[in-house]
C-alpha cells in the first residue's frame, strides 16, 4: 500500500494538471462542470473522482487542447527526470499505465519504488541493461493484462 502522503501528492498534481489545462481551454465553470459529469457520470467536480477518473479526465481535456490547436500547458512544478535508452522506455511504460488509471502513483518515486521491489535496484537511473530488460518485460506484461495499448 502506498503512504498516505505521495497519494494525497499525486491527487493535488492531478487535481492542478485538470485546473491548468481547462483554464487553458477558457472553460466557463458550468461548461467545465459539464465536461466533467460527460467524463464521469454522477461528477460535476473534479475533487471528487478516482485516481483512474482524474486521468481519463485529464487524458480527455489535453485531447481537447489538441484537436482546437492550444499549446499544451507545461507543468513547472519539478522538472520530470530525462532519462534515454532502456531506462526512458521504463518510464515511458510507466506513464503509460499511469494514463490508463492503472497506478495509484504515478510519480518518479512510486517509479523508483517499484524497480527497487523488482530488480533490487535503489533508483531508474542506476539500472544496467540486463535489469532495465527485467523492468520493461516486466511493465510490457503488466500493461498486457491491463489492456493497456504499448
Amino acid at each position: 500500500m502506498m503512504p498516505k502522503t505521495d497519494i494525497a501528492r499525486t491527487r493535488t498534481q492531478d487535481l492542478a494538471r485538470i485546473h491548468i489545462v481547462a483554464k487553458a481551454l477558457q472553460l466557463p465553470r458550468d461548461a467545465y462542470e459539464a465536461v466533467v459529469a460527460a467524463q464521469c457520470p454522477g461528477h460535476s467536480s473534479s475533487a471528487s473522482l478516482s485516481a483512474a477518473q482524474r486521468s481519463q479526465l485529464v487524458s480527455h481535456l489535453e485531447h481537447l487542447c489538441q484537436r482546437s490547436g492550444i499549446a499544451l500547458p507545461k507543468v513547472v512544478s519539478h522538472q520530470p527526470r530525462r532519462l534515454n535508452g532502456p531506462q526512458g522506455k521504463i518510464r515511458a511504460l510507466w506513464i503509460r499505465l499511469g494514463q490508463a488509471g492503472r497506478l495509484t502513483s504515478r510519480t518518479d518515486r512510486a517509479l523508483d519504488t517499484w524497480v527497487k521491489r523488482t530488480v533490487k535496484v535503489e533508483r531508474l537511473e542506476w539500472v544496467k541493461d540486463v535489469e532495465a530488460s527485467t523492468c520493461i518485460e516486466a511493465l510490457k506484461q503488466w500493461c498486457a493484462r491491463e489492456k493497456v495499448a504499448v
